[in-house]
């Protein structure tokens, strides 16, 4: 019985080193400020979604997102909000601005929000398989399902190009800020042949040592 254990886990250690783990595609990490700008969707004030806030990326390969994570804090007044749900949105770029919606995903309940420090938390969501091509500008958008108060913003950032859009109240107006998040998938690149036929060899001797032993 070891033995087929052993040999089972052989063959999926092979079959395993087939599988790309998600890459990160993109990043702009948290710097040393509590400022944010607001995005939410009301939910019992009667304001609806009247605050987005975007911000841009450039991937430099044709890649797959399939994750995001961001961080967001609570104010006015700074207490914790409960969250009922994101959603997350990728847009076109028009004249370097937020354009036409391409897909959205809507996240039940609060994304793994995990507190870093005082109302300020981080989040993460698998979404809905986004195709991005390499050099072309898209728009990230985050708006959680809260009830006013207290509002919610998504945390300003660093690495990126300084620019990002609020649209509050119907009104898009551009921000000299890059915002908090990281984008994870799977690119197009395709694997070395090499590594590529070396653990699809042992993958397929793995298997034939599986079913030689389960026969015996």
């Amino acid at each position: 019985m070891k033995a087929k254990s052993a040999v089972i886990a052989l063959a999926c250690v092979a079959l395993l080193g087939v599988l790309k783990a998600d890459d990160v595609l993109y990043s702009q990490g948290p710097i040393d400020s509590n400022y944010s700008f607001a995005s939410q969707n009301d939910t019992s004030g009667g304001n609806g979604s009247f605050a987005t806030e975007y911000d841009n990326f450039t991937l430099g390969g044709d890649a797959t997102v399939t994750g995001v994570s961001w961080r967001g804090l609570f104010f006015n007044p700074y207490e914790h909000g409960t969250i009922t749900g994101f959603t997350l949105s990728f847009w076109a770029d028009s004249g370097n601005a937020p354009g036409g919606l391409l897909a959205s995903t809507f996240i039940p309940g609060i994304a793994g929000e995990t507190l870093v420090s005082g109302t300020m938390y981080d989040y993460s969501a698998t979404v809905a398989d986004f195709a991005a091509s390499a050099g072309t500008q898209y728009w990230l958008s985050i708006v959680p399902d809260l009830g006013f108060p207290p509002q919610w913003g998504w945390t300003v950032g660093g690495g990126g190009d300084s620019l990002s859009y609020q649209k509050f109240f119907g009104t898009l107006t551009p921000n000299q800020s890059d915002m908090t998040f990281t984008l994870t998938g799977k690119t197009a690149s395709v694997p070395d042949s090499g590594v590529t036929l070396l653990y699809s060899g042992l993958a397929m001797a793995a298997l034939a040592l599986v079913r030689r032993r389960l026969a015996g």
